[in-house]
């Protein structure tokens, strides 16, 4: 069977120097192999695609070991896996589902190597004040404490 650590090292080799980054990559049984790939800027095309299925073809020899391959970007339902797809969504909505249970829903503010910041707005009733009143609450939660953090898809 292929192994996720020969098509990381090849993909990355690809990626290099680009503004391309790797997300994720399964080997599922009969070497079905599925690459996920994003751009730090935009999203990625069908020939970025198609450069990289082209890429591992050559890569790869179906003499030695059949495979069934594909390279797509990560759905828009798809979790958070890195630092970059983080980055790239930072002040957009998303939800985080932390390890204890709780869901929490906000704009992302920050990510770092350590924690991601998120914008929570919420209606609360204040004492001394007539009716809830919106409340901005900044939470911090280090990714040990998150389980997954996807985006929040909004039609306007």
């Amino acid at each position: 069977m292929i192994s996720v650590e020969r098509v990381t090292e090849i993909v990355e080799q690809k990626l290099a120097g680009t503004d391309c980054f790797l997300v994720d990559i399964q080997v599922r049984p009969g070497n079905r192999i599925a690459v996920f790939v994003d751009k730090d800027k935009g999203g990625v095309s069908i020939s970025d695609c198609v450069s990289m299925s082209r890429y591992l073809e050559q890569a790869l020899d179906r003499d030695v070991e059949d495979f069934e391959l594909e390279v797509s970007s990560p759905g828009m339902d798809q979790p958070l896996r890195n630092l970059r797809q983080y980055r790239k969504r930072i002040g957009r909505e998303v939800s985080v589902l932390l390890l204890d249970g709780r869901r929490l829903s906000g704009k992302l503010l920050d990510a770092d190597e350590k924690k991601i910041t998120i914008e929570e707005q919420s209606k609360q009733k204040i004492e001394g004040k007539k009716g809830r009143q919106l409340v901005v609450t900044r939470n911090e939660f280090p990714y040990e404490e998150v389980k997954e953090t996807t985006l929040v898809i909004t039609f306007n």
